[in-house]
C-alpha cells in the first residue's frame, strides 16, 4: 500500500505467463496494477482500491488476459485525467480478456474502458457475474478492507480456479452469506461463515 504503483508488468511479449492472486493493492499513487506488453495475465480475488489513478490497466500488447473475483473500487479520485472515460478496469487495444464476477464499483471516471492506443472508448466485460455495487468494506481509511457481513461480493465471486485461502490465510470457499452453499467471495478476503 501506499507506492506509485502496486503492480507493474513490463514487456514480456515473448511468452509466459503471470498470475496475480490475493493482494490488497490499495492507496498507490498512481495505478493499482499496470501491464504494458504481457499477455496471458490472471489477475484473481485481488482487492483493488483507492488508488489514484486507475485500479487495473492494459497498454500495448496486454491481451488475452483472466481478470476474475476481484474487487475494483473507488480508484481514480488523486489523479485528474481529462481524457479518460474510466478508472476502474481499462482493457487494452487487441486481443481477448475473459472478464467476470468482479465488482466494479464508483470509480472516478467511470468502471470499463478499452484503450484502443488513440484514445478511450467504452467497453463492456462479456463475461458472467459483474457487478457494481457497495463492497462494503468493514473500514478502509484504516486499512481494513476485509468485507462487511452485509457485503454483496459476499459469495458472488466463481469457484472455478479460485485460490484456497485468501490473503489472510482462511480456507476458500465459506459460506459467508449462510445459504448453505460455500462460495468464493470476490476480493482478497474472504468472510468467515457465520455459526
Amino acid at each position: 500500500m501506499g507506492n506509485g504503483f502496486g503492480v507493474a508488468l513490463l514487456n514480456s511479449l515473448g511468452g509466459g505467463t503471470a498470475l496475480i492472486q490475493n493482494n490488497l493493492i490499495a492507496n498507490n499513487d498512481f495505478m493499482g496494477i499496470i501491464n504494458i506488453g504481457h499477455p496471458h495475465v490472471t489477475v484473481r480475488n485481488n482487492t483493488i482500491a483507492d488508488n489514484g489513478f486507475i485500479g487495473y490497466y492494459e497498454f500495448v500488447g496486454a491481451a488475452n488476459n483472466i481478470v476474475e473475483n476481484n474487487v475494483v473500487a473507488r480508484n481514480g479520485f488523486g489523479f485528474p485525467c481529462t481524457v479518460c472515460t474510466a478508472t476502474g478496469i481499462v482493457v487494452g487495444p487487441v486481443g481477448l480478456n475473459f472478464i467476470s464476477f468482479n465488482d466494479v464499483f464508483d470509480n472516478a471516471k467511470g468502471n470499463y474502458a478499452q484503450n484502443t492506443g488513440a484514445g478511450f472508448i467504452p467497453y463492456t466485460p462479456s463475461g458472467p457475474g459483474e457487478i457494481s455495487a457497495d463492497p462494503k468494506f468493514r473500514n478502509s481509511p484504516y486499512g481494513d478492507y476485509g468485507l462487511s457481513l452485509d457485503s454483496p461480493a459476499i459469495d458472488a465471486g466463481t469457484n472455478t480456479d479460485a485460490p484456497p485461502r485468501d490473503l489472510d490465510g482462511v480456507a476458500r470457499p465459506q459460506d459467508g452469506n449462510s445459504d448453505g452453499v460455500p462460495v468464493v467471495d470476490m476480493g482478497a478476503f474472504e468472510r468467515r461463515a457465520v455459526n
